[in-house]
């Protein structure tokens, strides 16, 4: 059975942080920049605000412009320069045009951002890179992913630095 009034450790899930999330950021459409604008800035302001370097990567696939948002949470192995690994965990955050999204992908972004907090909160050091990536263009046919792959993740990170690929967590 559980204790419903037990105290939450830090770095556990908060039932009432999600609804907050999801209610704030990912309830209301976001299929335009005018949609989406307030959004982003406060998804990197919550990256920022678990301690990670953030990125803002503007790119146009297929002719249509659009923004990843990327927040980067190095690990141990990043900050000694020796050897590093990333996991990448993603959602997108736009939707169709006129709908709110909360399912597609409001719920896959709100664990996104959940998974950073809990991360942080929880003060664990990793071995490995974790990117929290909110993605957008998807209903464009995964143009932020495409985008998010091709400009950033093999460029930047792979061949740069020589980073290891581990794996994605798609949420959706």
């Amino acid at each position: 059975m559980v204790d419903r009034n037990a105290t939450l450790k830090p770095g556990s899930a908060k039932v009432e942080v999600i609804k907050n999330t999801f209610l704030e950021l990912f309830s209301s459409p976001r299929s335009n920049d005018e949609e989406k604008d307030p959004i982003r800035e406060k998804v990197l302001q919550l990256f920022k605000k678990f301690g990670m370097e953030t990125v803002r990567q503007e790119f146009t696939m297929s002719g249509y412009p659009g923004v990843n948002l990327i927040g980067i949470r190095p690990g141990k192995k990043r900050l000694e320069g020796k050897g590093d690994s990333i996991i990448v965990v993603a959602s997108h955050y736009d939707s169709v045009n006129k709908a709110p999204g909360v399912d597609d992908n409001g719920s896959g972004s709100t664990a996104v951002v959940e998974v950073a907090r809990m991360l942080y909160e929880s003060g664990a050091e990793l071995d490995h890179t974790v990117i929290f990536l909110c993605n957008d263009l998807e209903e464009l046919g995964l143009l932020g992913s495409k985008a998010f792959v091709t400009e950033y993740l093999v460029p930047k990170e792979l061949k740069k630095k020589g980073v290891t690929f581990l794996g994605a967590y798609a949420m959706g």
